[in-house]
């Protein structure tokens, strides 16, 4: 847990975010019970020479959802809308309908 308090102050700092050590441990802990150490140092990594602006778990949790290879809302919109063109031949499922 310790590594994962440290990349997020070390991302912190770089995006010019102030955050307290409880509300960094906080984050830590929250987004470990979910995913894997390695998710975590890639989601920030990808914060710190991506993201303009600052530091949010809201964020990282974002990066960590592009990861996981599904399809953003716009882009699983555009597949779905292809689905009501009678010439073309389109495979979905539940969640992308939604």
């Amino acid at each position: 847990m310790n590594e994962i308090i440290n990349a997020i102050t070390v991302t912190a700092e770089l995006t010019q975010t102030q955050l307290s050590a409880v509300a960094m441990a906080t984050m830590a802990k929250g987004l470990s019970e979910k995913y894997s150490r390695d998710e975590i140092f890639r989601a920030l990594e990808r914060c710190r020479n991506e993201m303009e602006g600052r530091l949010s778990q809201p964020a990282i949790i974002r990066f960590l959802n592009e990861m996981d290879g599904r399809p953003g809302a716009n882009e699983a919109w555009s597949m779905a809308l292809q689905a009501f063109d009678e010439n073309k031949t389109v495979v979905l499922n539940d969640e992308i309908m939604e």
